[in-house]
């Protein structure tokens, strides 16, 4: 399976928008290449089975996207890649929560 990477605005690095973006962040979403796109949702998808077992995994939803947030996002400034760790995080915890809204 491919890596699913996308570039994101600067703008969606800020936690405080984060809620506020979403519909920017479907838009983000639908503007990817197929094969990204539809990788993405599978891996959504399956990401949220795992999630639904955190009691006896203890993979959590936060869990995840901290495994997947570097692999999924990454910002235009590549030598920011630290700092942008705990964004890359949210953002990925967000695209787990709000799955249904951004594949509908």
């Amino acid at each position: 399976m491919p890596y699913v990477f996308f570039l994101i605005n600067e703008w969606l690095f800020d936690d405080r928008l984060l809620q506020k973006r979403a519909q920017e962040l479907k838009t983000i979403v639908d503007k990817l290449p197929l094969g990204n796109k539809s990788t993405l949702q599978a891996l959504l998808v399956h990401l949220r089975k795992v999630a639904a077992e955190d009691q006896v995994n203890k993979m959590s939803v936060s869990n995840l996207a901290i495994v997947f947030g570097p692999c999924l996002v990454r910002s235009r400034n590549e030598s920011a890649a630290l700092k942008d760790f705990r964004t890359q995080s949210k953002l990925v915890e967000h695209l787990i929560q709000q799955y249904p809204q951004m594949f509908p």
